[in-house]
């Protein structure tokens, strides 16, 4: 199965769906235009978050 895997670093206080919504929507626009059956999960990660620094460590700049 492909899926499209979105990850949100912010920094400072956020609204989730406020932050992460456009972004989902690209995805699926991507999704829609390239035919895919898909999943898109989203996830959203303070700047100073464990998640974000498992991303910095496996090279994804954020």
């Amino acid at each position: 199965m492909r899926a499209i895997e979105i990850l949100v670093i912010l920094q400072g206080p956020y609204d989730h769906f406020e932050e992460t919504d456009p972004v989902v929507d690209i995805a699926m626009d991507v999704a829609e235009e390239y035919d895919w059956w898909t999943g898109i999960f989203v996830r959203h990660a303070a700047r100073d978050s464990d998640l974000a620094e498992e991303a910095e460590c496996k090279g994804i700049v954020v």
